[in-house]
């Protein structure tokens, strides 16, 4: 019991600083920008869909036929702020929710660890995820990436309960791993392919075996269950099934086009929503004709892949460039330049990405345990090789490799522990 009450005083610590700095970085940002202005254009759509569904109001958002633009997920988070605090409530409460949800996120990387590898390690895991300037800022800014996060750590946590507990129950944590799964896509649609991937490769590493065939179908059905709502919703608004949303052919379009540079320009939006307008308007679309919000999503997707297709040699080029985008040192926008900008994040992301290396050798062992860590970094640098490269989509990677950089933290520790008398501490066998 004694060590148990230590473990969880030592926890408590970790949550309170990780609360105290996300507070210290609102209250800071409050000081510097007006409370009542969003840092992006993207959380203005969540929020006013948020607002729509604690009124009663029809889901969408721009226009009424832009019904199937964002997921709900983050905006059923934010119509909890409207129902508490009313429908005049500041914007700033997103952040300040956002402080809570990464808080909790914290916590959710201390479980995943502790279950992969030992309490000590999880608390250092902890301590880095509280105190990482970029997983700080993404908690708290007001888009789905905060939590976003939250819902893929605890899938994470659920499904390594689920293979390494008893098997009477392991069904069942692999279908609430599964449900994580799928409120994490209902917050960011691009998470979707995540789990049937991922499972793919697991039962390669199961050998198909029937236990392992097993917790797979739990934690799909799972994940179908929590979708199946958002199905039929959609079934019933466009008359077509829509896996997640339809923006996910402007998207694509973002990605490969020929202006395409690695960033995001959604310029082109308008241009091609007009020509698609100008077209309906010469030929009027038949009366059982997917509503416009659909067909506009389709056109993108077709002229995308066309442009790739295409061009495949530029295709690839882009793809090297996002990447390179995605894992910078420091940040890729003009605006987040500045030369403290820089240090803060290359003093921070730099030691954690070469210690996360170090981390995943020392456990090599536990194949299956890197193999879960690294997963999310290798999905996001697949999907986004493909999309839009940006330090905003790394972040939720930076969750589990933080626990690789705690094992090496922990190695590093313990071996100064026991050469205390040397001059230096060193990892070499």
């Amino acid at each position: 019991m004694s060590v148990l009450r230590h473990e969880s005083s030592w926890l408590a610590l970790v949550l309170l600083l990780a609360l105290v700095v996300r507070v210290g970085f609102v209250i800071g940002w409050h000081r510097t920008h007006d409370p009542n202005q969003f840092e992006l254009p993207d959380s203005e759509s969540y929020w006013e869909l948020g607002r729509r569904l604690a009124a009663g109001e029809p889901y969408a958002v721009g226009t009424p036929e832009r019904r199937v633009l964002r997921g709900p997920g983050y905006p059923l988070v934010l119509a909890a702020i409207f129902r508490v605090f009313g429908q005049d409530v500041s914007p700033a409460a997103a952040r300040w929710l956002g402080v809570l949800l990464g808080t909790l996120t914290v916590g959710a990387v201390y479980w995943l660890a502790r279950l992969i590898i030992d309490r000590r390690t999880a608390l250092i895991a902890a301590l880095v995820v509280a105190l990482l300037p970029e997983t700080v800022a993404t908690s708290v800014v007001p888009l789905s990436d905060g939590p976003f996060c939250l819902w893929m750590v605890l899938q994470l946590a659920n499904w390594r309960w689920a293979v390494s507990g008893d098997d009477k129950k392991a069904a069942v944590l692999a279908a609430v791993a599964g449900a994580s799964g799928g409120v994490a896509t209902l917050t960011r649609p691009s998470w979707l392919l995540f789990t049937p991937l991922y499972l793919t490769a697991w039962l390669v590493g199961r050998r198909f075996r029937p236990q392992a065939w097993l917790l797979s179908a739990a934690m799909l059905t799972g994940l179908v269950v929590v979708m199946m709502p958002w199905w039929v919703r959609n079934w019933q608004v466009t008359g077509r099934f829509v896996a997640t949303t339809l923006w996910v052919g402007p998207s694509l379009y973002d990605g490969l086009n020929p202006e395409a540079d690695g960033s995001s320009n959604m310029a082109f939006v308008t241009h091609f929503e007009a020509g698609l307008q100008a077209t309906d308007a010469a030929n009027p679309p038949p009366a059982d004709a997917p509503p416009f919000e659909y067909r506009f999503d389709r056109l993108m997707r077709d002229e995308a892949i066309a442009w790739a297709t295409e061009h495949p040699g530029h295709a690839i080029r882009l793809a090297v460039t996002k990447l390179r985008r995605m894992w910078n040192i420091w940040p890729n926008e003009p605006a987040f330049r500045s030369w403290p900008m820089r240090l803060a994040v290359a003093a921070t992301y730099v030691p954690l990405m070469l210690l996360a290396i170090v981390g995943a050798w020392r456990l090599r062992r536990q194949t299956q345990d890197v193999l879960l860590l690294l997963a999310p970094a290798v999905y996001l640098s697949g999907l986004h090789a493909v999309f839009v490269g940006s330090l905003r989509y790394r972040q939720p990677a930076l969750l589990t490799l933080a626990i690789l950089t705690a094992a090496a933290l922990d190695a590093i520790i313990t071996r100064c522990s026991i050469q205390r008398t040397t001059e230096s501490c060193s990892l070499a066998s």
